[in-house]
């Protein structure tokens, strides 16, 4: 549920001084969900910290799920471990879907995602929106963000409104075979800048 007092002018915001020593883990080990779990909760910032998955087949760093709106993810840094070395890990950094052990369900995920100037380091995916026709993601923007060693991919977008994708750097991509972006089912885009 929501937090009651947030809203536009009064936000909540996750804070680390600096990145390098705001650590925030998960317990590791076969499936797990999501570091932090957003469901339908508004006005959230996280910045400066790293947040780092410990799973060895599926997890999220951070789940945006059930009508989230205006979060703002700015100088994070997220690692996926992959403690067993799992070829086919599924540990994506922001996942807005609403299934913590599905990356194709679709859903009524959130609106107004704003992930920037952060790390991605061994995931499955940076970012991946996994919306749903009848209610489509909006305002979502991946602005200046850095992607190394990606197993599938950097980013990936399934059914967006207005979506921006600006300055990022994709690198060191795991295998050959994986996206630097996948986009499908969109209306309003913008992609500049991005290599």
């Amino acid at each position: 549920t929501n937090i009651q007092g947030l809203n536009a002018t009064n936000t909540l915001t996750f804070r680390g001084i600096p990145s390098d020593t705001a650590v925030l883990r998960s317990a590791g080990g076969g499936n797990n969900t999501a570091v932090f779990l957003l469901d339908s909760v508004r006005n959230i910032t996280f910045k400066n910290l790293t947040i780092q998955n410990e799973a060895s087949n599926i997890g999220r760093c951070i789940q945006i799920r059930n009508q989230s709106s205006h979060i703002h993810i700015d100088s994070c840094r997220f690692i996926a471990t992959n403690p067993l070395l799992t070829a086919g890990l599924q540990v994506v950094g922001v996942f807005l879907g609403p299934d913590p052990f599905s990356n194709f369900t679709e859903g009524d995920v959130g609106d107004h995602i704003i992930v920037e100037n952060s790390d991605f380091f061994n995931l499955e995916q940076a970012v991946h929106v996994e919306a749903s026709f009848q209610f489509p993601s909006t305002d979502i923007q991946v602005l200046n963000n850095f992607v190394t060693s990606g197993l599938d991919g950097a980013f990936r977008f399934d059914n967006v409104d207005s979506l921006r994708v600006e300055g990022n750097t994709i690198e060191q991509m795991a295998v050959t075979t994986s996206d630097g972006i996948f986009a499908e089912d969109f209306d309003t885009f913008w992609f500049n800048k991005t290599l």
